[in-house]
């Protein structure tokens, strides 16, 4: 069985004169491979430099995650549901 994990993108922004401040953001959809969602990053990206001409040096950053595999959202809800019980003893 072939196992099919698409991936999501995150964008990581931040502007150079507010240390230690960013905003993540995940873009709506996911891409079927990496390297369709490495070039939706470089798209956004570059995008972001146009915005960042306007807003005086805005920065962004992307990355694609692999979603996690359904075996690990499976184990993760059960720990939730585990967790949740054991709240209600």
């Amino acid at each position: 069985m072939i196992e099919f994990i698409p991936y999501m993108l995150i964008i990581l922004w931040w502007h150079p004169d507010e240390p230690g401040a960013f905003e993540l953001e995940r873009r709506d959809g996911l891409f079927a491979t990496e390297q369709e969602c490495r070039a939706a990053g470089t798209d956004r990206e570059a995008g972001v430099e146009m915005y960042s001409r306007e807003h005086q040096g805005a920065k962004a950053k992307h990355f694609c995650l692999p979603m996690p595999s359904g075996d690990e959202v499976e184990r993760a809800f059960d720990a939730l549901s585990k967790h949740h019980l054991r709240e209600a003893e």
